[in-house]
């Protein structure tokens, strides 16, 4: 193909978007070599499944683009599904062997329909460079979520500014690489995991085996990072474009991801006003949280890249989902069937019970309802075996969880009042006006028990509206649901969406875990813009539809103002000012000496993989240092976090924390070993700034000491 007689315009989108995948490889170190392994691995591990969703969904789905966003969507649900159930089951080996012949059967198809494979490499003369360009974008635009260390020029000390839950999640992959279900808490080793949502860890897991990276939290924030965002911009795309008809609006979706965002506004005064007032103390130290009122950073994509890895891929499994239903649907319109999307869209949901079960409780009661008026409407029985597969996948899921491998009382859930308006988590109350509207209901409701439902409604709700939805997104859903096309086509899509957000903010209300109300439901605020943010692309076309119509602008003039936005957003992302929870990660960051590195090396090559660590060291109160970046279990880390509190309450005796400070004033070595052997404990690694005050060698070995002499590993006879 002479390149000559490419149009132009293709030429310079293709060397923008060649120019910031560069850019972007460049910023996270990715040489040629790990490229090419990243590639290869992540093929290798999606590709089987993906490859056969995209020949068998041709005649259902013949938009090339939006069939290859829901078989790699679908594909990044299923595989781990698919994984985590041979491997519970003690039969991997059939998830490998089945891998292997997908790929066999993908090359012995590919080579007698060679026709069809060069009918599809010539359809790629036609490849949407507009789409390439703002995906390169979007990666580079999310390269400081990604960047996490950095180096001290003068001590060469590593330091660490990522959120510590990185780390956790982390351990979790670590732990989940070596026993499906895990058999140890990670920051709590020996004591039995909680019934957790983990397929995040499991598919991160699978990059790391996959691509070969020694370091899990590079394949967790690198690795798979990529994978979700490049997945992410597939199915905004596509969402945006089954919804409006329109591919603009599938680039507007995109765009406002990752690029075209809106600055949350400077509100410090409005914090300062808050502070001291409602129950909300003077030293509250999560004041990013008030950064609310227009959410697109500060409680949007912020929240889920920098401090909530499982909400973005339970964000990406739910649009690989809704995108399946808005297929089926429209369909449905044209009178056309597409029960394999049906169904396949049945189980992607369905996975969502362990990707993100919030997402899940939110979405699967509606889900089936759909199914429902589908089957009752369309008489078709594909729409019920959808709705009944979904319950059953996720009734398996959830079984699972309740297994005894996993921590007693950790998966029983409670109804009733959840008090997350009068607890210490004060942004639930930090919507504009709570202090009035708080004081006003004081006065005009005299009853204590009516007072404390109304204000928990009045409370959730509006924070969820308020600040984590926001008034452009509000603004954004009433233009789309506006449109002709959105009632007559998407009448049932719609209802699934604003169902997810009533029954997320219902759930947070009345819904607990029995050891801990925070986890389950006072989550689930945070989901809800997440299932309105695809409308905010289509509601950003109409507008602009609308304006041609009127004034019928030139293509270049419309071209040149994209250009404009979309490069001072991608400027302000990249050079901007950080936002509220990045600066509050700059300043809890964790610096590890260049000496000290080398003790978590060591312990990661060379203990045992179910070893358990007890440090001398405690770097700030939450984090996750020693099962992170070791990758083995910690004896204790983050006190008093939901694991440990109700292993304390199964087992009092097993007080972590007073036997770890009893451990370090031990001036006898029968009481140190006496100490030390009541515990699950295999290795200490020890600092040397604060040594144990004795080390009894009938209890003790020396194993491992840095050059230095300011780090030793003892193992635990």
């Amino acid at each position: 193909m002479d390149i000559r007689r490419w149009p132009l315009g293709k030429i310079v989108l293709g060397l923008i978007a060649i120019s910031l995948a560069g850019y972007y490889c460049k910023e996270l170190n990715l040489g040629a070599l790990e490229l090419l392994r990243f590639i290869v691995g992540t093929l290798a591990l999606w590709l089987p499944l993906g490859g056969w969703l995209y020949l068998l969904l041709r005649n259902e789905v013949p938009d090339r683009i939006v069939r290859i966003a829901f078989s790699a969507g679908g594909s990044y649900a299923l595989t781990t599904l698919f994984y985590f159930a041979t491997a519970t089951l003690q039969c991997s080996w059939l998830f490998y062997s089945t891998e292997v012949v997908a790929v066999a059967a993908l090359i012995f198809y590919a080579i007698k329909h060679r026709p069809d494979l060069e009918s599809l490499i010539r359809a790629t003369r036609h490849f949407d460079w507009v789409l390439a360009v703002l995906i390169a974008a979007s990666m580079v635009a999310n390269i400081p979520a990604q960047n996490v260390w950095r180096r001290n020029a003068q001590t060469g000390a590593m330091i660490y500014d990522g959120f510590p839950d990185h780390l956790y999640h982390v351990g979790q992959a670590y732990e989940l690489s070596r026993h499906i279900p895990p058999r140890q808490a990670t920051f709590r080793g020996g004591s039995p995991e909680r019934a957790y949502h983990n397929f995040m860890h499991v598919t991160t897991m699978l990059v790391d085996r996959y691509t070969g990276q020694p370091d899990m939290l590079r394949a967790h924030l690198v690795y798979h990072y990529a994978v979700i965002q490049i997945l992410m911009c597939l199915l905004l795309y596509s969402i945006g474009k089954t919804l409006a008809g329109s591919r603009v609006a599938g680039y507007c979706a995109l765009a406002l991801m990752y690029i075209a965002v809106v600055p949350a506004p400077n509100l410090w005064p409005v914090a300062s006003f808050m502070k001291g007032v409602n129950g909300v103390p003077a030293n509250d130290p999560f004041p990013f949280y008030y950064f609310t009122v227009f959410p697109h950073l500060s409680s949007g994509l912020d929240i889920v890249t920098l401090a909530s890895p499982q909400m973005y891929t339970g964000i990406v499994v739910l649009y690989a989902g809704l995108l399946g239903l808005l297929i089926v649907l429209e369909r449905v319109f044209r009178g056309h069937q597409a029960p394999l999307v049906m169904f396949l869209s049945a189980l992607v949901l369905a996975t969502t019970m362990r990707f993100r079960i919030h997402i899940a409780l939110a979405t699967l009661p509606a889900f089936v309802l759909v199914t429902l008026y589908l089957w009752r409407t369309q008489r078709q029985r594909v729409f019920l075996l959808a709705g009944l597969s979904a319950l059953v996948v996720a009734g398996l899921l959830y079984l699972e969880m309740r297994l005894p491998i996993y921590l007693q009382g950790t998966s029983n859930v409670r109804l009733g009042y959840n008090g997350l308006s009068v607890s210490g988590l004060n942004f639930f109350r930090s919507w504009p006006f709570a202090p009035q509207v708080h004081d006003w209901l004081m006065r005009a409701i005299p009853q204590p028990e009516a007072m404390k439902w109304i204000w928990e409604v009045i409370c959730v709700s509006m924070f969820s509206l308020l600040n984590v939805i926001g008034i452009p997104l509000l603004a954004a859903t009433f233009v789309y649901v506006m449109s002709q096309r959105s009632r007559r086509v998407f009448a049932p899509f719609n209802f699934l969406v604003f169902a997810a957000v009533v029954t997320s903010v219902g759930l947070a209300i009345i819904l607990a875990s029995d050891y801990d109300s925070y986890s389950v439901g006072g989550q689930f605020p945070f989901h809800t813009r997440w299932y309105l943010f695809p409308f905010a692309g289509v509601a950003l076309w109409r507008v602009i539809h609308s304006f041609q119509e009127r004034f019928s602008l030139p293509v270049w003039v419309w071209a040149f103002l994209a250009s404009i936005v979309l490069l001072g957003g991608l400027l302000y992302r990249i050079a901007g000012p950080a936002s509220a929870l990045s600066r509050f990660d700059h300043e809890n960051s964790v610096a590890i000496k260049a000496e000290d590195w080398q003790g978590f090396a060591y312990l990661r090559e060379h203990a045992a993989p179910d070893s358990v660590i007890l440090t001398n060291r405690l770097w700030n109160p939450y984090s996750f240092i020693i099962s992170g970046l070791s990758g083995r279990a910690a004896y204790l880390e983050l006190p008093g976090n939901p694991v440990d509190e109700q292993a304390i309450r199964l087992d009092p005796r097993d007080n972590r924390g007073a036997i770890r400070n009893e451990l370090s004033v031990a001036a006898s070595d029968d009481q140190f070993c006496g100490l030390l052997r009541s515990t699950p404990v295999t290795h200490i690694l020890e600092f040397q700034d604060h040594p144990y005050r004795v080390h009894p060698p009938d209890c003790l070995t020396r194993v491992w000491e840095n050059l230095e002499r300011t780090v030793i590993v003892w193992k635990v006879k």
